[in-house]
């Protein structure tokens, strides 16, 4: 366990794990070595920068006090020319969206390998903690049924409900025309005023009218201009607004009749619909959907 006396905001103490022992164990700054020259500018004056190749870093040796011997970095260091430290693990669409329900760790999948005689998913707190009790864990098989029996009856449910909401959407087109066509008004009302204002000046200009009678016209003008401004914003907001609800109203539809009767839990279809997913001891399942109602996410 690492800095025991400093534990998060959350009560957890961090503990040392693979990833962060691998971390260490493949950083030659650990070595005394300090690299830079990591990136360039990607044009002069430009703030994008693009990666350089490894080969091509600047690196200074014997910068700083080493905290291990080269000896020994060669011996457990992976990162030599040739090796391959990518985890070659079996990927699963679940990974990151699976949260323990008891202590809220997330939950690592522990496929067929070794003395794994099946499939799962487990609660990792008894690993970051080094504990030998397990909060919670799940036959991964069955999960994914379950999960993917859930979305499906989500999807009908909502399937129903869109066919149903032909109606709002046919609202919602309406309440756009007539948005629209106020901030027209509102536009071809303020060249109106403008043209006025400009036949008032040159009126004035020529003498035709007084100078106080012109500075009341004026005035007038620039009020009914600016209370034609402020009615446009408002009316633009709303129309922003309603425009935004009407395009995720009918990406939720395109989405559930693309998706209805789903066969196979993929990682498309978990990154579309699955926002978290949380399981309790008495294995029970509690899924965090990623649908909006009236332009709202909703869990």
């Amino acid at each position: 366990m690492r800095c025991p006396e400093r534990a998060e905001k959350d009560g957890r103490v961090r503990a040392w794990d693979n990833v962060s022992v691998r971390a260490v164990l493949n950083n030659r700054f650990y070595l005394g070595e300090m690299a830079y020259g990591k990136s360039k500018r990607k044009s002069a004056g430009s703030k994008a920068g693009i990666d350089v190749p490894m080969e091509e870093w600047k690196v200074i040796p014997d910068h700083h006090e080493p905290l291990v011997i080269p000896e020994d970095y060669e011996k457990v260091c992976l990162f030599h020319k040739g090796a391959d430290t990518a985890r070659k693990g079996e990927k699963n669409p679940l990974v990151g969206k699976l949260f323990c329900g008891g202590c809220g760790y997330s939950m690592t999948y522990k496929p067929l390998r070794g003395k794994n005689k099946y499939r799962r998913y487990e609660c990792r707190k008894h690993e970051v903690l080094q504990i030998r009790s397990r909060c919670t864990y799940f036959n991964a098989d069955l999960l994914e049924e379950t999960v993917l029996t859930m979305l499906n009856r989500e999807l009908m449910v909502r399937g129903d409900a869109a066919k149903e909401n032909q109606s709002l959407i046919s609202f919602q087109k309406s309440c756009i025309a007539r948005l629209e066509k106020k901030i027209t008004e509102c536009r071809g009302r303020k060249k109106q005023l403008q043209a006025e204002a400009d036949a008032l000046y040159e009126s004035y200009a020529f003498g035709a009218a007084c100078a106080v009678s012109y500075r009341q016209k004026a005035d007038s003008i620039k009020e009914q201009t600016a209370s034609l401004s402020a009615e446009e914003e408002k009316h633009g907001k709303e129309l922003e607004q309603l425009q935004e609800e009407y395009r995720r109203t009918e990406e939720d539809m395109k989405q559930v009749i693309r998706y209805s009767h789903l066969e196979v839990l993929t990682q498309e279809v978990v990154d579309i619909f699955i926002k978290k997913i949380y399981v309790l001891k008495d294995k029970r399942v509690e899924t965090q959907w990623n649908f909006r109602e009236n332009g709202k996410e909703t869990e």
